[in-house]
């Protein structure tokens, strides 16, 4: 059995702009508070089981992990086939991206990526979805979710963006909507990762839509901490575990 979720901001101990469920020490939350949410995180996911985490750098590089894990590399996504190893993928606006699928044999394999728009351009998904298939996965078996993420209406991006995006590629162009400020455009995060899995060969691919940057309540946002010029802006987990 496959289970995995998109936990939001609440639910924790953390206080002040981590409030409540931040899962990273690293912006200035209490250590301490961080470990409990932790546990938190595997009480609610399977108890007992290790929670294997990265250290994101915004890239595109995919790890393959055994229930022996515990340092973090630098990565942005990771895949396994053991079971009770809960993948943890950290995120305030990135997208969250979920995999799972089952091999000719019906072992379950399980993926996790972390998309911001420079990790999926540079192929992390795709990325992901190699490492699965190479390691006996039946594409037709896969199936995607993506999470919550910035959504295209909060997401305004310059001249230079699109065209990084688009070049050599006409198709992300149906991920751009003009914005009022001239020369600037609104891009679709979970679209163009969407699109990217189709590519593949993806055709079960599931969104979330839940907005980060608009649901202050749920949801921690680097891009509104940066306009409303808070010091503190913590970070949600996703994850998902083969039981």
């Amino acid at each position: 059995m496959i289970k995995h979720r998109f936990f939001t901001r609440k639910g924790g101990v953390s206080q002040g702009g981590f409030k409540s469920l931040n899962l990273t020490a690293l912006h200035g939350d209490d250590a301490d508070n961080v470990a409990r949410n932790k546990q938190y995180v595997i009480s609610e996911m399977a108890e007992g089981a290790p929670l294997a985490m990265l250290n994101q750098i915004h890239g595109a590089k995919c790890i393959d992990i055994d229930d022996t894990y515990f340092h973090p590399a630098d990565a942005d996504a990771f895949v396994t086939d053991h079971k009770k190893v809960i993948l943890g993928i950290l995120t305030a606006d990135c997208a969250p991206v979920l995999f799972s699928a089952k091999t000719h044999a019906g072992k379950d394999i399980i993926g996790a990526a972390h998309a911001g728009w420079r990790g999926a351009h540079l192929g992390v998904c795709e990325n992901t979805l190699d490492m699965m298939i190479n390691k006996g996965a039946v594409l037709s078996t896969v199936q995607v979710f993506i999470g919550p993420c910035i959504a295209q209406n909060s997401y305004e991006v310059d001249e230079r963006f699109y065209q990084t995006i688009t070049k050599d590629d006409e198709g992300a162009k149906g991920c751009f909507d003009a914005a009022l400020n001239k020369g600037h455009y609104q891009f679709d995060l979970s679209g163009y990762i969407e699109m990217r899995l189709k590519r593949y060969g993806i055709s079960n691919i599931n969104i979330d839509g839940r907005d980060t940057y608009a649901k202050k309540d749920l949801f921690f946002s680097y891009r509104r901490a940066t306009h409303e010029q808070e010091d503190e802006c913590g970070r949600q987990i996703s994850t998902i575990v083969s039981l």
